[in-house]
Formats: C-alpha cells, structure tokens, sequence
C-alpha cells in the first residue's frame, strides 16, 4: 500500500509541474510528458529495459514506415502486414513462446498493441496525415493508462495539449476520483478479495454460486477502481482520459452492458473488430441479404478473439463463446420475439412490469455466470 501511495505522491506532483507549463509552451509540455512517461518505464521495468526499448523502436518503425507509405501511395493493403508485425509481440507473449527479449513479458503489451493499431487504421482513413514523435510515445505509453487502459485515441489525446489552463473543478475532479478509486480497489475489492480466498472457510449455501456473487462484484470493484485512478492521473496531466465502466449491473441487456463495462475496449473491438466484420459478411455473397446471420456471427467472431485476447486458457476461450451466445441470443429474441410479447402484454401493466423484472434478472445472472466462466475457477483442479 505504502509503495501505491509514493507512486501517486509522485506521480500528482509531476503533474502539478506539467500544469505550470503554458498551453501555448506545447514542445515543452511534450518533452516533459515524455520525461515523466519514460521515466516510469525505467522505475517499473528496470530489469528489461533495454529489451524494451528495441521493442519500442521496432513497433515506432513500423508506424512511421506505414505513414510514409501513405504518403507515397503504396498499394491500399499495406496495413495488413503492419497489424501482423505489430501483433507479433503479443502473439508470442499469449503462446508464452519462451525467448531471448524479455519484453515479451510487457505487462502493458495488449494495449500498447491496441493503441498502436489504432494507428495504424487511423492513418490509413488518412485522420493522421503528420505524426509527432512525441506526441507518439506519449500516447502509446502514457504510464496511468498502460497497464489497463482506458485506451483513448490519438486525435482526443493529442487535443489536450493544446487546451487553455486548468480551472480548479479539474483537479478537484481528479482528486474525487483518486479517492474513489483507491476506496474501491483497496477497501472494497480487498474485502471481496480476502472473503473470496476463505470462502470454503465460510461457505454456508455452495460454494460455486457465492464464488459467482462475490467474484463478480469483486472483478468490478477492482477493476473500476483501477481505472478511476487511471483517469484520476491523467486529469493531473490535463488529460481528459475517458471514464472507462457507468454502473455496469444496472444495465438492460447484453447490449447495453458492454456499453457500460470496460468502455474503451468494447468500443475498441466493436470499431476495428465488429465493424469490419460485419461488413465483410454483407458484403458476402451467402450472407448479404442475411443480416441477422451477419450480426449473429459477427459477434460470435468478435467475442472469440476477445476471448482469445485474455489468454489461450480453456476458461478465457469459453468466456468470449459465452458472451458471443448471449449477443446471439439477444439479436435473435429482438428480430422475433420482442414485440410479440410487447404487443401481448401492452394492455397489462403489472404483467409488463413483471416480465421486465424477471428479464433483468435473467441478464444479470447471465453475467454473473459468465464472470465465473471467465475466473476459471470451475476449471482449477484444486477447488
């Protein structure tokens, strides 16, 4: 806890320092950014960080190879092989493929990845024509949000720098959310967490249905927590990083829900991964005039790789399959039964009302059953 709070005494004092620097001074906001974001690269991966550096350096030479290829008009499709030698690193490290760089072990590689190929396809919509160096590094590694994101883009990231002074409700902001995100993740999820690991201890209806209970509140509660503090950090910075959960479990439906859980990468993967997927199938000679199969295989196709994204282990796999069903299901309910039943029920309030509540109920079990998928606790041999 101790080392938590150094770091945030730190890290808010630098931010602090950045904030005395005037909008107009931008170089000198980007230098200094840079500083501070390569400077807790060396303090947190001390060990490796020569390993990555190159890792760096080979990722910032594909992007700027691939910028300059627009700029020179080469053939449209150069940004397939620049995806595939920006995924290499992530591949390797999700086959855990044991190898002579250890940046492999990167803990934020999955959303350097992210950000990176954001790049990639924002310059091929031509959004970035010129890239600054700085303003580069600076977006990939912004240290509050490398780890677990939020991932922002470029265009909104970037936009900050140039913004006039901070008002006080700014940083008044920021210290309501850096409070409550460490009251979240290390009051509430600690206690989740500690009645989570001695619950066979206390277990008094089955064990699996509370490990479902607790485990799904806890995931929340650490992970919004997290990610408040994130955000927290980067108001300091007069970055305005986006609030990345908004009351998830109050959610209507599976749609809904991942408009409210984990924000920037559900957008993430419904813009590069969804989207593109979509189109594809329309475009498609057996499904163009099939929408739903469109959508319905989109999303099982989306949710696979997002289950693939966490990890290659069984539970991860089945998570992503899971939730791909659950779109599938909602989908198809919405294209042939929703209005029926409306229809049948439009004159009967309290009958309405009450098919309303058991649906909430039934998604937000749906949930809980698939974070407890996603734990992999059913799987350990040891339970």
């Amino acid at each position: 806890m101790y080392q938590y709070i150094t770091f945030f005494i730190l890290a808010i004092s630098a931010g602090f320092l950045f904030s005395i620097v005037k909008a107009s001074k931008v170089k000198i906001r980007r230098v200094l950014l840079f500083t501070v974001n390569l400077l807790v690269l060396v303090l947190f991966y001390n060990s490796y960080i020569g390993d990555l550096l190159i890792y760096i350096v080979y990722i910032a030479i594909v992007i700027y190879l691939y910028l300059l290829s627009i700029r020179i008009k080469a053939p449209n499709q150069l940004h397939i092989p620049a995806i595939l030698l920006i995924l290499i690193p992530l591949i390797l490290n999700k086959l855990h493929i044991d190898l002579t760089f250890d940046f492999w072990l990167f803990i934020g590689l999955s959303y350097v990845t992210f950000r990176n190929i954001t790049l990639i396809f924002d310059i091929k919509h031509q959004a970035i024509k010129t890239l600054n160096i700085f303003d580069y590094l600076n977006y990939v590694y912004f240290f509050p949000t490398l780890i677990s994101g939020p991932i922002d883009r470029y265009s909104r990231f970037v936009q900050d720098f140039t913004e006039p002074q901070p008002t006080p409700s700014l940083y008044v902001e920021a210290f309501n959310f850096l409070l409550a995100g460490l009251a979240l993740k290390f009051i509430i999820a600690a206690y989740l967490h500690q009645a989570i690991i001695s619950i066979e201890s206390w277990s008094f209806i089955n064990v699996n249905v509370e490990y479902m209970y607790l485990y799904s509140a806890y995931l929340y509660f650490d992970f919004a927590g997290y990610s408040l503090m994130a955000v927290s950090l980067s108001y300091f910075f007069r970055i305005r990083t986006m609030q990345n959960f908004n009351y998830p479990f109050l959610a209507e439906n599976i749609q809904d829900f991942w408009t409210r859980w984990h924000i920037s990468l559900a957008t993430w993967f419904r813009d590069y991964i969804f989207s593109s997927t979509y189109k594809f199938l329309l475009l498609n000679e057996y499904s163009k005039n099939r929408k739903l199969l469109c959508l319905n295989l989109a999303s099982l196709c989306t949710f696979f790789i997002m289950g693939i994204w966490h990890g290659l282990e069984l539970h991860y796999i089945l998570y992503g399959i899971y939730h791909g069903l659950l779109f599938v299901f909602f989908n198809s309910y919405n294209a042939f039964y929703k209005q029926k039943i409306l229809s049948i029920l439009a004159n009967h309030s309290l009958q309405l009302s009450l098919y309303n509540l058991g649906l909430r109920l039934i998604f937000l079990h749906s949930i809980f059953f698939g974070f407890f998928i996603f734990s992999g606790y059913s799987f350990d041999t040891n339970n």
